[in-house]
């Protein structure tokens, strides 16, 4: 696990791209739509955020990682 982490993480110039685009394009079609993308995207960094810790918490991802700074 930590291995798959730390590659996915070191790989800067590609952060974000799936989730940036499947946000932004329906988005497009509306304030209901928008504000809802949004709720899911806050939903899944705060789910990430979350499993970050845990994987510290277990030794699995170096303590010194801030697991509330990655893109979003």
């Amino acid at each position: 696990m930590y291995a798959v982490a730390s590659a996915t993480a070191a790989d800067t110039a590609r952060w974000g791209c799936l989730p940036a685009k499947g946000t932004a394009e329906p988005a497009e079609h509306g304030p209901t739509v928008a504000e809802r993308a949004h709720a899911t995207v806050e939903a899944v960094h705060a789910l990430l955020t979350n499993d970050i810790a845990a994987w510290q918490r277990n030794g699995d991802l170096a303590s010194d990682a801030d697991p509330g700074k990655w893109p979003h």
